[in-house]
């Protein structure tokens, strides 16, 4: 996806304009470009808390409320921060005892214990008499949980540049002394699975598929290694107003999904499937069926447009959803910006699209339950009818 969008102006100067993602981008050993988002007037630390606030209600961490009321006591940009969360939290998980798990290998060795696979023996070792095809079942730490969580720490180590977030890490380390230093990769990480036993590494887990996602410990320029830690305010906007939907109809007679229903759209006649499908952002769903779509769009509304910056493409986007899931209502959702006001345009088949914006330039943490309640009030006319 397209980060940053470059241009030049009249005088040939070079114009570096951000697009939806907030971040950190590492150029070379001079150079790092930190994004943040502008959903706090213009105070960086309060912004900062307001993104991290919104990550954990959204649900895709858990950030504990004193960790985001007191970003102080955590030094550097953006993703020291996130680093210094990562690293605190692992070390007080791993302090007292790592994660051991029984952990299945079936491999040659000089030696019989655990289970003999004699097909495998026979196949491998044929007359060899000092070698044994075993499978043995050890309870340990060197388990792809604990070299995950090594293989980011490591990766870390040596990308921070914070003396506390150092320490930290270097007495993880010390901690994962005998679990094996091997590279991970997307797909490993994906399909590590989690049950009672390690279901407290949860957070963590999350927070290294972010830094692996971001190929923020594997990237490479030239002889810089550099990185990048991102998030996309498109998802995170959106996940933030479908949980606030939730939480403000929680006790109501109706419920939210997100991304669906799915419907099939676009048929290819040959042969007889789907090439496209809808699938709203959020729907809002009354005894089975749709009654409302919500779509998000983080992106500013421009005053002076006829259109209010909506673009040709969005309104397409709500044709598509009105005739397939025979709703008359619908509405886009935007970050609250300038002084558009709430308005609504018709389409052809005269399906009401209602553009309606929340404020994020606000204590969103000290807020949310307003948040929760103005969210509710766009959707759902009768209030009596829910409990907030």
């Amino acid at each position: 996806s397209q980060v940053l969008k470059c241009s030049k102006n009249r005088n040939g100067d070079v114009i570096i304009a951000t697009t939806s993602f907030v971040g950190v981008i590492d150029i070379d050993a001079k150079l790092t470009i930190e994004i943040i988002p502008k959903i706090y007037n213009s105070n960086d630390r309060a912004s900062l808390q307001n993104l991290f606030y919104m990550l954990s209600y959204s649900r895709q961490f858990n950030i504990p409320d004193k960790n985001i009321s007191n970003l102080e006591k955590y030094s550097g940009s953006f993703f020291e921060i996130l680093v210094g969360m990562f690293s605190e939290e692992l070390l007080n998980k791993v302090q007292n005892s790592a994660h051991h798990e029984y952990v299945i290998d079936e491999n040659n060795h000089t030696y019989l214990r655990g289970k003999l696979l004699m097909s495998a023996h026979l196949k491998s070792n044929g007359f060899i008499a000092n070698k044994f095809y075993i499978q043995t079942d050890d309870f340990t730490a060197n388990n792809i949980l604990n070299q995950t969580l090594k293989f980011v720490s490591t990766g870390l180590y040596n990308i921070t540049t914070e003396p506390d977030n150092k320490k930290r890490i270097r007495k993880c380390l010390a901690l994962f002394d005998e679990v094996d230093s091997v590279r991970i990769n997307r797909a490993q990480v994906s399909r590590i699975k989690l049950n009672r036993i390690n279901k407290r590494f949860e957070n963590l887990l999350m927070l290294a598929k972010l830094f692996i996602n971001n190929q923020t410990l594997v990237a490479k320029s030239g002889k810089h290694e550099s990185w990048t830690i991102l998030i996309d305010m498109n998802e995170l906007f959106e996940n933030f107003i479908a949980q606030a939907l939730k939480n403000g109809l929680k006790y109501s007679k109706y419920n939210i999904i997100t991304q669906g229903p799915q419907k099939r759209f676009v048929y290819n006649i040959q042969d007889d499937r789907a090439v496209f499908v809808t699938k709203p952002d959020i729907s809002i769903m009354l005894q089975g069926t749709v009654i409302q779509i919500a779509d998000t769009k983080y992106k500013i509304l421009a005053e002076d447009d006829l259109k209010y910056g909506v673009s040709q493409a969005d309104l397409y986007q709500m044709f598509a959803y009105s005739r397939k899931y025979r709703t008359s209502d619908i509405t886009l959702i935007y970050p609250m910006t300038n002084n558009v006001l709430p308005h609504t345009l018709e389409l052809p088949d005269n399906t009401r699209v209602s553009e309606r914006s929340i404020s994020l330039e606000r204590n969103i943490r000290k807020e949310i339950k307003n948040i929760e309640k103005e969210l509710v009030s766009l959707f759902i006319k009768n209030r009596e009818e829910i409990k907030i």
